[in-house]
């Protein structure tokens, strides 16, 4: 009973890597789903790993600016029409996803103005990155756009996606 409960938390998402070693009886696993302070603290866990993963996968403003050798009011004025951002608090924050050496994906510009702001930045970059077999050769809209497709058709997936 044990394993399977364990089992069920990490494929929920509700253990840390750490709390998933530490359970070693029903008692545990049965305080953890009841204990409404310990599944906070796992929640709290869950989110402070979350921000930084998204933290460690996004530049801030002055870094996108030094990287594309253009001011940090340049860049934040271009955000929303050139580049995806999303606020951290006070300060933006550029997914890694919309660069490749040190430039922005060809094409993205005719992209970023039609991403929907109600979409997480986690949802915009599963859009971009994961591939459908049946849409742009196979290739990740970002993918698409880097092996210089057309942005239109791009646009056309992602807009489809919206639909679904």
């Amino acid at each position: 009973m044990v394993d399977f409960l364990r089992h069920s938390a990490k494929q929920a998402g509700l253990l840390g890597a750490q709390a998933r070693d530490e359970i070693t009886s029903e008692e545990e696993v049965e305080r953890l789903l009841t204990d409404r302070r310990q599944a906070e603290i796992v929640a709290a866990r869950q989110d402070a790993i979350a921000a930084a993963r998204r933290l460690a996968k996004s530049l801030s403003t002055r870094q996108v600016a030094q990287m594309l050798g253009r001011s940090a009011s340049a860049i934040t004025r271009a955000t929303g029409r050139r580049y995806y951002a999303f606020s951290d608090g006070r300060s933006l924050r550029y997914p890694t996803w919309q660069f490749e050496a040190g430039l922005p994906l060809p094409g993205l510009a005719a992209i970023v103005p039609a991403l929907r702001p109600q979409l997480t930045p986690a949802s915009v970059e599963a859009r971009m990155t994961a591939a459908d077999p049946e849409d742009l050769d196979g290739l990740s809209p970002r993918d698409w756009l880097l092996a210089g497709g057309d942005p239109a058709e791009a646009l056309r997936v992602l807009t489809q996606a919206d639909h679904r």
